[in-house]
């Protein structure tokens, strides 16, 4: 199915659904769909991210994962506070890529296009670029300061792995890319070789410690995390913050994703979502008790994070302060970037 014909899909799914709710101002795609040219194929193991947006009070159901008419749709229920002012949209670097032009799918008004024209006129602005790359790196500084703050193991990692990923959206956020969650990697190096720093993309993958990954040991971590995840699906059900992800809905853009990456050559790429998927599933089974399960599973997520490079928890101090080392040579690359971007305006 073809990029614009998921974006019709969706259209018609929010006239039947969502148009008539109260105070209803329409709706913006948010994730890999708002970079993939309309003619292209959606990819199967992704899903179509959809905020909806709200003038008053917000529906009491709130929006979760639906399948119309072959099209996987998740998201949730945003109030319109949470876009205003346009200067915090334009400032956040996970909000202001998604919410322009053509982005949004409007309601029974036309505000919030004209909300959405205001960020796109002025989301190439350097100030607000700049704006964007500060508000990735405070991002960044955010999770290396919650490492310690966690009791769980797997928390701990979850939080370190997304520290280290983070340093990517500096990156992103300097090229006007989309600060995407699964091929963030992929992303980053597509922009660090378009702009002459490759090198400092194989220092963001020994950061991870992905760097010396082969193709081989990268296909056997996965499938062990397949296990995981498959046995997770089936007894976790008490929820708890990961537990949207944990589910038999997921699986086709876990594996499919996943491998894809593992087979166009990306195995490196693919290890923050083998970490994620693992860790998350681990915690699952310490959220319930089943202890039977994390013996069982144990050994092999301190396999993978072992090749990382961390042989006990003791590790994670030092490694999350190598994150936080690397934030000024990445703020410095992206400052090069956005100086030579071609469709960066001054301000």
């Amino acid at each position: 199915m073809l990029v614009r014909e998921v974006k019709a899909l969706a259209g018609e799914w929010v006239s039947e659904n969502a148009s008539q709710l109260p105070g209803f101002m329409g709706g913006f795609f948010r994730g890999s769909l708002t970079e993939a040219p309309d003619d292209t194929e959606f990819p199967i193991s992704s899903d179509l991210d959809l905020t909806l947006v709200f003038e008053d009070a917000l529906p009491e159901n709130p929006l979760k994962e639906v399948h119309y008419d072959g099209v996987i749709i998740g998201g949730g229920f945003w109030p319109v506070t949470r876009l205003q002012p346009l200067e915090r949209v334009l400032s956040d670097y996970r909000i202001g890529y998604s919410f322009r032009l053509p982005h949004v799918l409007p309601g029974a008004s036309d505000k919030l296009c004209e909300m959405a024209a205001v960020v796109s006129r002025n989301f190439p602005k350097r100030h607000w670029v700049m704006k964007r790359i500060e508000d990735a790196r405070a991002n960044c500084l955010k999770y290396v300061n919650f490492v310690s703050e966690f009791d769980s193991e797997f928390d701990k990692v979850l939080v370190w792995l997304w520290a280290a990923g983070i340093t990517t959206h500096i990156i992103l956020a300097a090229a006007l890319r989309n600060p995407t969650i699964r091929k963030r990697y992929l992303a980053a190096r597509e922009v660090l070789s378009q702009y002459g720093h490759l090198d400092f993309y194989e220092f963001l993958l020994t950061l991870q410690g992905s760097h010396h990954f082969d193709s081989v040991t990268t296909q056997t971590h996965f499938h062990n995390a397949i296990e995981v995840f498959d046995v997770a699906c089936e007894v976790c059900h008490k929820p708890f913050p990961y537990s949207s992800e944990i589910k038999l809905a997921s699986r086709p853009k876990l594996i499919n994703g996943t491998q894809e990456l593992i087979t166009k050559s990306f195995h490196r790429e693919s290890v923050f979502w083998i970490v994620a998927t693992y860790a998350r599933c681990l915690r699952a089974f310490e959220h319930i008790g089943a202890s039977s399960y994390l013996d069982r599973f144990r050994p092999g997520f301190e396999h993978i994070l072992g090749d990382l490079g961390i042989k006990s928890l003791s590790d994670l101090g030092p490694r999350t302060e190598q994150v936080k080392a690397s934030i000024p040579r990445a703020m410095a690359i992206a400052q090069l970037i956005m100086e030579v971007h071609p469709t960066i305006e001054d301000s």
